[in-house]
């Protein structure tokens, strides 16, 4: 024992020796239960004056500078183990966690957090009756020392599938807003087929199928959440996949849907972020018990008046998914279809999907008119030259109910919104909207106002014609009397 260097420091002192070592060795290791949902008192733990022992945590950004140890009997073979500050809970900062097994050898650990007041570590694949150690760090610089609260568990929380939060499987239920979070979670089971990455932070939700239909939606930006590039999948209890989804650079969801749940039935569903770290945040989670109109199940119904249009841009096909048949002219597909059904008030039909500009950003579109069970009315191929694509037909059977399909080609590079207009009347690709031209001297039309480029072939072929017909379109006037 000694004083710092001045007379001044000199005094007298009490010694205390104790013949074992404090938590700040493995060796001294503080015995805590493990039980369902205990926590120290408010502080109680602290790494101030705490020494370097042991090996560091393999996720752990700096050495052991101040660790100090716990312990526990495994009472299940599950643990989650938590370190919680701020407030009245703790003034140290940057903690660092690892679970380690008696022999040293590590089971977990984790990193710091610089937004969260709580670091984690789980296992679900402990053995009953085993001890094992846990240690609590800091990051390195000895103005992050400080006190903490210890939680342990003796279940895992959703970052696991068997910690799977329960969620209503009922209409248009969503958690509070960036209620989850990605932030601290840890890879396990398998990747969705449509992600472009391995599992990396993925945390795990289920519920019980009270219809056949789901459709679920992660949401964030702005106070929905701050996760980046979301990841989602749907699987059975047996962990079969029925549909995953990849992120989307561009919107602020993305969704998974299915129309063949069996009731009664439990089903999982996972949410990851692509890769890095920094892609990890809060997210709010919605779920509905009928798919949307990416299925012919959840067709949106749209009226069959004169001239109706939706609003410029309204509906896309990102994140949808192949339903049903492609469409007989079709180059290929279906892809991204997504659906709309109407009643039919008259006997024609004029579906027409416009994109670019404030139209939408779709590309290469198809589109298809189908009768309720399924049987082809016709159907559009893209066309590079145009932006709008339509369907037609003068043969419907009033209050009859028929569908539209609206897909693009294969590549997800041509996925986008698009605008939807349905009239009651066909135009003049059929004669019985043909449109009526003036009888006048030397009348013409705009340069190039007309085309073929949409046209189906009806009626018959002029007798003069070489083939036919093709893709004729009708004009008509009534002659004038001449004086």
């Amino acid at each position: 024992m000694d004083n710092y260097s001045a007379l001044g420091n000199r005094g007298t002192f009490s010694l205390c020796i104790e013949d074992k070592v404090g938590f700040d060795y493995k060796e001294g290791a503080i015995e805590v239960p493990h039980t369902g949902n205990w926590c120290s008192s408010d502080a109680e733990y602290t790494t101030d004056n705490g020494s370097p022992d042991g090996p560091k945590g393999s996720a752990w950004s700096s050495d052991p500078n101040a660790n100090v140890w716990f312990k526990f009997k495994a009472t299940t073979t599950q643990i989650n183990a938590e370190v919680k500050h701020g407030g009245v809970l703790g003034d140290i900062r940057y903690p660092l966690l690892a679970l380690w097994d008696t022999s040293g050898l590590e089971i977990n650990s984790t990193n710091f957090n610089y937004t969260g007041n709580i670091n984690n570590i789980q296992s679900n694949n402990l053995t009953i009756g085993d001890w094992y150690y846990v240690s609590v760090d800091n990051y390195s610089a000895s103005s992050n020392r400080g006190n903490f609260t210890f939680c342990l568990d003796d279940k895992v929380n959703f970052d696991y599938k068997e910690g799977a939060i329960e969620i209503p499987h009922i209409g248009n239920w969503c958690s509070a807003d960036a209620e989850y979070t990605t932030v601290n979670a840890s890879p396990d089971r398998a990747k969705g087929s449509a992600w472009s990455s391995e599992p990396s932070a993925n945390v795990w939700f289920k519920f019980q199928a009270t219809t056949t239909q789901i459709n679920t939606e992660v949401k964030y930006g702005g106070t929905l959440g701050d996760g980046r590039y979301p990841l989602l999948a749907l699987w059975d209890a047996s962990g079969t996949e029925i549909n995953s989804t990849n992120f989307n650079y561009t919107g602020d969801y993305v969704n998974v849907q299915s129309p063949n749940l069996t009731i009664g039935n439990w089903y999982f569903i996972s949410v990851d972020t692509y890769g890095s770290t920094g892609h990890r945040g809060s997210f709010t989670l919605c779920v509905d018990d009928k798919v949307n109109f990416d299925y012919k199940e959840g067709a949106i119904e749209v009226p069959h008046t004169a001239d109706w249009c939706s609003v410029d841009a309204e509906y896309s096909t990102v994140h949808a998914s192949p339903d049903g048949v492609k469409g007989s002219a079709w180059a290929n597909g279906p892809n991204f279809n997504v659906w709309f059904k109407f009643k039919a008030t008259s006997t024609q039909v004029n579906a027409e999907v416009k994109k670019d500009g404030t139209s939408g950003d779709m590309r290469y579109s198809y589109v298809a008119l189908w009768e309720e069970d399924g049987t082809e009315i016709t159907s559009k191929n893209y066309n590079n030259a145009l932006n709008t694509r339509n369907v037609q037909s003068n043969n419907l059977t009033i209050g009859n109910w028929y569908y539209i399909s609206v897909d693009n080609h294969s590549s997800t590079n041509y996925t986008g919104s698009f605008t939807l207009c349905v009239d009651d009347e066909v135009n003049f690709d059929y004669k019985e909207g043909a449109i009526e031209v003036p009888h006048t001297t030397s009348w013409c039309s705009g340069d190039d106002e007309y085309n073929t480029y949409n046209a189906s072939p009806d009626g018959t072929k002029g007798s003069n014609w070489f083939d036919g017909p093709n893709f004729n379109v009708w004009f008509k006037f009534q002659p004038r009397q001449l004086k």
